[in-house]
């Protein structure tokens, strides 16, 4: 009987294995620093700003996109959590902020976790990622599969699963002439997912309440509140 009850846990633990965001819930099991409350603040900041949006095709399953714009506010979250992990001065801070956001004025990127098979950035690839601003569609200048810092994955949350890999998309933040592609009259911009006859897009208000990218005053701002 005790034999048998032994590998019934057995095979309970291996099943549960095997579920969607398990493998995630165990890696994230090991950091217990992000259950700290100098944490919890900025992996909220990330876990707002994702978004996710499902597709539904009468030929296909329903596909759902995520992403989590690295505007400036969650690459100085991740800044401060690896100032508060590796016990970092004020200096260092300051300067890895810096870094952080002279990034951003040169390139407006996203994490998107999405399913192998997705294939995003694959000539082949039925979905095209595209970036719109003021009504204009820009194609990205890289796509590549990443595995990023521990800090962006707790950002992501559950929308990172082990069924899922993480690319990176990125856009020029300058058009050719050297003007910031988000002007200050931009209301929003939009991630969109683009197929022959269909499109999936999230968008996020651009601002001190909403995204920004290459903009000290709002990392500033963050500080404060």
């Amino acid at each position: 009987m005790l034999k048998r009850a032994t590998i019934t846990r057995l095979i309970i633990s291996l099943i549960l294995l095997t579920l969607p965001g398990c493998k995630g819930y165990i890696n994230w099991g090991a950091c217990p620093w992000h259950h700290c409350p100098w944490a919890l603040r900025d992996i909220e900041i990330g876990r707002q700003l994702g978004q996710s949006v499902a597709v539904f095709d009468k030929y296909s399953a329903r596909i759902i996109f995520d992403a989590m714009p690295l505007s400036d506010k969650v690459r100085a979250a991740y800044a401060r959590m690896q100032a508060g992990r590796f016990d970092k001065n004020d200096k260092w801070l300051g300067d890895e902020l810096a870094r952080q956001i002279k990034m951003n004025k040169e390139v407006i990127a996203f994490y998107s976790p999405a399913l192998r098979e997705m294939a995003f950035g694959d000539r082949c690839g039925e979905w095209t990622p595209l970036l719109k601003v003021g009504g204009t569609l820009h194609n990205p200048i890289y796509i590549k599969h990443v595995d990023p810092p521990v800090e962006y994955k707790h950002m992501l949350g559950p929308r990172y699963t082990r069924f899922k890999i993480i690319y990176e998309i990125g856009f020029a933040a300058q058009d050719k002439d050297g003007r910031p592609i988000i002007q200050g009259g931009s209301r929003s911009i939009s991630l969109v997912f683009q197929a022959t006859g269909k499109n999936a897009q999230m968008s996020w208000p651009v601002g001190v309440g909403g995204v920004t990218f290459g903009d000290d005053s709002a990392v500033a701002l963050d500080e404060e509140e």
